[in-house]
């Protein structure tokens, strides 16, 4: 009975790794599908980089509007920034991207009548569940955790003729991020 039960363990086991690394190509495909539709989105449909700057450092690209986050040094999981993507933060000027944000309790369990003056203001366009998804990928991907964005980050992403990389510092002059 118990070398039945260890042959049931070792075959499960070894169809559970098989899964596994016959999903890794295919994850890997659609997590950087995903980041690619999320920096398109950043790029030229979302106003992200108006407050939180091209490359997420919190310096915004537009110096008249508030200044947004900085991702580099978030210490945000992934589902906390998509719901604050989704949902803005109330009594800030972080916008929300849901459009049917407030109409019900899913964002922070609040409706528009419970946040009364702190309801955050309406972000355009309305985003939908991927865009979410595509947009914090990207973010992840190319942001948090990264340390200081170098020229070089900039000119890959934005291309030469891209003004805004001049105030980015050369890597080599860039200290690497500290180990987590």
């Amino acid at each position: 009975m118990i070398q039945r039960l260890s042959a049931l363990a070792a075959a499960l086991a070894a169809i559970a790794l098989g899964f596994a690394f016959s999903a890794g190509p295919a994850a890997a495909q659609q997590n950087a599908a995903l980041v690619a539709l999320g920096a398109q989105i950043w790029k030229d449909t979302l106003p992200c980089r108006n407050c939180h700057g091209s490359f997420g450092d919190g310096v915004q690209d537009i110096a008249q509007e508030p200044q947004g986050a900085n991702f580099r040094i978030s210490g945000l999981d992934p589902e906390t920034m998509e719901m604050i993507i989704r949902c803005g933060l109330p009594g800030t000027e972080m916008p929300y991207f849901d459009g049917r944000a407030y109409t019900d309790d899913r964002c922070y369990g609040m409706t528009a009548a419970a946040a009364g003056d702190s309801i955050p203001p309406t972000g355009t366009p309305p985003m939908s569940p991927r865009q979410f998804q595509a947009v914090v990928a990207f973010i992840f991907e190319n942001f948090v955790g990264k340390g200081p964005a170098t020229r070089e980050e900039c000119l890959a992403f934005w291309g030469p003729e891209a003004s805004t990389c001049g105030r980015f510092p050369p890597a080599s002059e860039v200290a690497a991020p500290a180990a987590p």
